[in-house]
């Protein structure tokens, strides 16, 4: 995983590393990058499986609530390149309920294609190839005076200890991750992720499963990153 790595950015008055919200929904999506990634639960940051509610059964529950822990059963492991930028857009509250509305720019990075060579961009289908996604993250606040959160940015890609901070995750839609879903405001939120995206859409113009260099899909820093494991 040295050549990936996933950063994170904000709307103004959102701060990533402070906001009780934001911390867990980031080590909640990290995690399951890199799981299903790698097809190992190693991969999960401390503290998911208890903060995570479990899947349930799918269509008859609500859209979000079966894919809340990655199906890592018939998961293979793959190389990844590059970076995966996230936009947050909105941090929505409703008395101990937060919905965290956030864009994936899947366009910066890539997965090896070891049968031919080169690395295939992470954009979708032929039918969406943007590389563009919304996601929700719905997160359940801890009961009152549990709640235990710091400042969370530094060097390291990962946290080392559990930075949950009591927050349960109730809810996910991102259709590259879980399964495709649709919810109210998702064309507006989608909208949005393409009127934030960075560049000219030529720029991060890439067919699905054909091949590109390595150079195309530059490793940029962690941000905001994690505090680094303290020294003994």
């Amino acid at each position: 995983m040295d050549s990936f790595s996933i950063a994170w950015t904000a709307e103004p008055g959102i701060d990533l590393v402070t906001d009780a919200a934001a911390i867990p929904a980031r080590a909640y999506v990290e995690s399951y990058y890199l799981a299903t990634i790698t097809a190992d639960e190693k991969y999960l940051y401390p503290g998911f499986n208890d903060a995570v509610e479990p899947n349930q059964p799918s269509p008859s529950w609500p859209p979000g609530t079966s894919d809340l822990h990655p199906d890592l059963r018939y998961s293979e492991p793959h190389i990844w390149i590059g970076t995966v930028r996230h936009h947050v857009l909105s941090i929505i509250r409703s008395g101990g309920d937060a919905t965290v509305v956030a864009c994936a720019y899947m366009y910066g990075s890539a997965m090896e294609l070891s049968d031919r060579g080169g690395y295939s961009a992470n954009v979708g289908t032929y039918a969406d190839p943007s590389g563009i996604f919304p996601i929700r993250i719905g997160l359940r606040a801890p009961a009152s005076g549990q709640a235990k959160s710091t400042a969370q940015q530094g060097t390291s890609k990962a946290p080392f200890d559990d930075v949950f901070g009591g927050w349960k995750i109730t809810n996910f839609l991102f259709d590259y991750l879980a399964q495709p879903a649709q919810w109210p405001e998702k064309d507006r939120d989608r909208a949005s992720c393409i009127a934030k995206a960075e560049g000219a859409p030529e720029s991060r113009d890439f067919k699905p499963h054909q091949p590109y260099p390595f150079s195309d899909f530059p490793t940029l820093p962690a941000t905001p990153g994690w505090p680094a494991k303290p020294a003994n």
